[in-house]
């Protein structure tokens, strides 16, 4: 169990608020693409995001091998930028990223 807690320490997690299940799951594939390499991990969850304008939440987690959660973070947001799902032009984005900095806490629940 000690190992599992260990590994869990290295992830990054965020949350994707969408309008639809499409949109956020397009967020998740994207950044697949976008770093290849990386390990992303994302579970839809049944309850509404509190995000009136985007229903729909993904719980993500992403890893990224020889590389420390703030340059994971840091690579994370830097993909986000040419996502176009996360991209509006006079109107709200269909999908947004919320990263959860409480990581200590998702680590003890992801273990």
């Amino acid at each position: 169990m000690t190992a599992r807690l260990v590994e869990a320490g290295n992830w990054v997690f965020f949350d994707v608020h969408a309008r639809s299940a499409a949109s956020g799951a397009h967020v998740a594939m994207a950044l697949r693409v976008a770093l290849p390499g990386t390990t992303i991990r994302s579970e839809p969850d049944g309850s509404r995001s509190p995000d009136e304008l985007r229903p729909h939440l993904l719980h993500c987690r992403a890893s990224m091998p020889a590389h420390t959660t703030e340059q994971t973070r840091a690579m994370l947001e830097t993909a986000l930028e040419s996502i176009d799902a996360l991209q509006a032009s006079g109107e709200e984005p269909p999908a947004r990223v919320v990263f959860r900095d409480d990581t200590a806490a998702a680590a003890a629940h992801a273990a």
